[in-house]
């Protein structure tokens, strides 16, 4: 796979983007592309960029030949490299979870654990469905910490995680905290970012447009404590109710609400 063209954009905050539109391969037969800062123009040209699925996520690699044997480099470090300068002992995360999305404010240089922080999971625990208890939990360091109790409602413990996450955890970690954020959270909207980089959007419109996505659910609106955001943006706070084990089932369908 090698670049086909290079489109350039500006955004609605005035910071200057390549799309960098690959040609396609028998992988990627419709071809693909990946975005990157305008100012990483000679990095974008200097190697044979290729996209790598690695199970759900999609990278960009190329080989680096002057070296023996040839070593795989990826770009999203290569370019924090470009910005911040070499870090040999952090990983470079993807904040929005698009891997394809190379911009810089889309990148931060983190460690193993503050990685493994920018999931979107479910976190709490369901250990005994038969006896209704739910059981928020965080772990540090691959030690788990459970700071609250049992709960017998999902949305109670929606609500109990968010606190764990944002206010517990935060005091335990101090400078060191880092965590999810479901606002700048995009996968599964990369047609919202294609308009975010192309200058179509603003940041903030592209916010509001993922959110929207997800505002009939209200399992996301207590997890990730949205209520206000919700309000603030005149969107209709979601309906649910719970069923004879605690779980949030939608009002009609009575469907579970939880992805997981």
């Amino acid at each position: 796979m090698a670049v086909e063209r290079i489109e350039e954009y500006r955004q609605k905050n005035g910071v200057d983007i390549l799309k960098v539109i690959l040609k396609p391969t028998k992988k990627f037969c419709n071809g693909e592309y990946f975005y990157a800062p305008a100012e990483a123009i000679d990095l974008v040209n200097k190697y044979s960029w290729r996209l790598c699925l690695d199970r759900n996520s999609v990278y960009v690699l190329s080989r680096d030949n002057s070296t023996y044997k040839g070593k795989t480099i990826q770009f999203h470090r290569k370019l924090f490299e470009f910005y911040h300068g070499y870090v040999w002992d952090k990983e470079i995360d993807h904040i929005n979870h698009i891997e394809i999305d190379n911009t810089d404010e889309n990148l931060n240089a983190v460690t193993q654990q503050q990685n493994n922080y920018n999931k979107f999971t479910r976190s709490y625990n369901i250990p005994f469905k038969h006896q209704k208890k739910f059981l928020p939990r965080i772990a540090i360091n691959t030690i788990r910490f459970h700071p609250l109790s049992y709960v017998r409602t999902e949305n109670e413990a929606c609500t109990g995680q968010n606190y764990i996450e944002q206010v517990w955890l935060r005091r335990k970690l101090g400078n060191d905290w880092y965590m999810f954020d479901f606002k700048k959270y995009r996968r599964g909207s990369e047609d919202i970012i294609d308009l975010e980089r192309t200058g179509q959007i603003s940041e903030e419109e592209a916010t509001y447009r993922h959110i929207l996505r997800y505002a009939d659910n209200a399992w996301y609106m207590l997890r990730y404590d949205l209520e206000q955001y919700y309000k603030d943006n005149h969107i209709p706070i979601p309906e649910y109710r719970l069923d004879e084990n605690g779980f949030m089932i939608h009002p009609i369908t009575g469907q579970k609400l939880c992805p997981f």
